[in-house]
């Protein structure tokens, strides 16, 4: 009996020496990775592995079985990203170190760009104005009736006008206005109390008293007519045109975006974009037909600025080559 039972022990502790000798998959998966908390993962030469290295080691087979137009496409889309992000870090610096040259260059062109839109839709509007007075008259030998429209050119000294006071005005006096005088006015912060101290200001005194009546003076020294008649145009634009109520309606909210989100060096850019859109509208108010008193004192209808074709309204020698 008792060699019996020691032959049953002797055999027992065999069997659960080899248990422990020869772990099964199962066993291992739930002893070994429980106990540091890490996933871990058979790899391909049979040794338990953590799961991040097994993965990185799938990663880079995957990445190795991609077809060459896969790998053209990631490298194609990575130079992209970076001649981007090269063209971004350059305006940026240039924008910081020339705001004068940047907001001389930006706002004169977009005066110049804005008033030859306008001056393309008022010669449209003349056109069909010129269409619906005449109808039609009898242009050839053999009878037939066409239409002629008067030739009407682009108005070169009126678009000088506006790209002077872009550059000069709006450009390079407001950058120093805008990022100069204001904080050391008000502040630098964008606090509530400060943009709307800064708002109020730029509407109610910038606005009234030198920005537009510098748009109408720039207008008066090229075409040569006298400081009293522009501002006879600027009061006749407020009361019978709408000239501040537009204004303020359209450069109240921006003016609170521009001091409020818009960064400083980046500030003056912002105005030019959304005022290429208002000077629109400013130029075709201040081109319309005025109501001026003759020498005999009645009341007239003329012209806003020198027609091109003769000059005569400004005493103008004017010819084609100008």
């Amino acid at each position: 009996m008792k060699s019996c039972l020691y032959l049953f022990l002797t055999l027992l502790g065999v069997s659960t020496k080899l248990s422990w000798s020869f772990p099964s998959k199962s066993s291992a998966i739930r002893c070994s990775p429980r106990r540091h908390n890490i996933n871990y993962e058979r790899s391909q030469d049979r040794r338990w592995l953590p799961m991040s290295v097994v993965g990185q080691e799938t990663w880079k087979q995957r990445s190795a079985r991609l077809s060459p137009w896969h790998r053209t496409a990631r490298s194609s889309t990575s130079l992209e990203s970076s001649l981007l992000s090269t063209a971004i870090t350059a305006v940026d610096a240039f924008w910081r170190s020339s705001p004068y040259a940047v907001a001389a260059i930006v706002c004169g062109v977009k005066a110049s760009a804005a008033d030859l839109v306008a001056q393309k839709r008022q010669m449209r509007k003349a056109a069909e104005a010129a269409l619906e007075d005449k109808g039609g008259s009898l242009s050839n030998d053999s009878g037939t009736a066409a239409i002629t429209v008067p030739e009407i050119k682009i108005n070169k000294m009126r678009n000088v006008a506006y790209l002077i006071y872009g550059s000069v005005y709006q450009g390079m006096f407001q950058e120093y206005m805008y990022n100069h005088v204001y904080p050391a006015m008000f502040g630098n912060g964008t606090g509530l109390i400060t943009v709307l101290s800064k708002v109020s200001f730029d509407l109610l005194f910038q606005t009234i008293f030198l920005t537009l009546p510098m748009a109408y003076l720039s207008k008066a020294l090229i075409f040569r007519y006298s400081i009293k008649e522009a501002f006879r145009r600027y009061m006749d634009d407020i009361r019978n045109h709408g000239l501040l109520t537009k204004y303020f309606s359209l450069w109240g909210p921006v003016q609170c975006i521009t001091f409020s989100i818009i960064p400083e060096h980046f500030r003056v850019t912002f105005i030019a974009g959304v005022s290429f859109f208002w000077l629109i509208i400013l130029s075709s108010i201040a081109s319309k037909p005025r109501v001026s008193i003759s020498e005999q004192g009645k009341y007239i209808t003329m012209p806003d600025d020198c027609p091109m074709e003769d000059g005569q309204t400004c005493e103008l020698e004017f010819n084609d080559n100008q």
